[in-house]
């Protein structure tokens, strides 16, 4: 499982050169579909594997619990301001899961182990970098496959992505929220104020690897508590016809289908699509 997650590999054993050579030369052997691993000391970092094949896909994404909660350390304040979290959403997210606010006032590791693995969920993007895209890129990769076409070549998308995304989000009125699950961004949404009190959610997507496993429920639920504590009154978001998951993960989350016609953030009909809100 280490070797999958890419925690064990030829540079951690610490082996000469000589050895890292048979290492690859045992690699390329199948031993009846085993592999062998060789353990010296307690510390994973100097398990080797020795025999056998890994074969992974090529933009495959490992999620996993980490259990060790050992880094959180100091003012919870200061791992907000360090993190670029909205302080007020995150405290709002903790009372949602049982928190109480008596317990903001303590340092990280006065937390339970239950109360630490709460602490990094929903994350609100504020700057634009090479990071940041490469992220939303796997993220939102569907969406994108679709829309390369429309252009000359990969890096032409990806630099018109990044000046779009970093225009909207310099707009007060205009959001963009993501779902963390173990440092990793797993579903993403936009969120545009349309006029005052009404919000608009739009590109609401969880990566394949991730969805059913309530990933896009917490995200909604996330972003709505935080628009109702700036006021939000209404929140509208529109959704294909055919799209059954979406209309139930939505109404799920308390969205009720509307008469209206579907009108989105922008004032632009979409046909075959059904405006849904949820009311405050």
């Amino acid at each position: 499982m280490k070797t999958i997650l890419q925690q064990v590999n030829m540079r951690q054993t610490g082996y000469c050169s000589q050895n890292m050579q048979q290492t690859r030369e045992n690699m390329q052997q199948i031993s009846g579909g085993q592999t062998n691993i060789q353990r010296s000391g307690s510390s994973h970092a100097n398990l080797l594997v020795t025999a056998g094949e890994i074969c992974t896909a090529s933009n495959l994404v490992v999620s996993y619990i980490n259990q060790d909660t050992s880094f959180l350390r100091g003012d919870i304040r200061d791992f907000c301001r360090e993190r670029n979290l909205e302080e007020s959403l995150f405290f709002a997210l903790l009372r949602q899961l049982d928190m109480e606010r008596a317990q903001f006032e303590k340092r990280l590791e006065e937390f339970s182990e239950g109360q630490k693995r709460r602490i990094k969920m929903l994350e609100r993007i504020e700057n634009v970098n090479e990071q940041v895209i490469e992220k939303m890129f796997l993220l939102y990769a569907e969406s994108m496959a679709d829309m390369e076409r429309e252009f000359k070549d990969r890096d032409e998308m990806e630099a018109s992505y990044a000046a779009f995304l970093k225009e909207f989000i310099e707009n007060p009125k205009q959001m963009v929220f993501v779902e963390t699950a173990e440092k990793q961004w797993v579903c993403g949404l936009r969120a545009v104020e349309s006029e005052p009190g009404k919000w608009f959610l739009e590109a609401v997507e969880t990566m394949p690897g991730h969805r059913n496993r309530g990933y896009g429920k917490k995200l909604i639920r996330h972003v709505t508590e935080f628009l109702k504590g700036i006021g939000a009154k209404k929140i509208d978001c529109i959704i294909g016809k055919s799209n059954l998951s979406s209309i139930k993960m939505h109404s799920d989350c308390g969205f009720k289908e509307t008469k209206e016609p579907p009108v989105n953030c922008w004032g632009e009909l979409e046909e075959g699509r059904i405006l849904f809100r949820l009311e405050i």
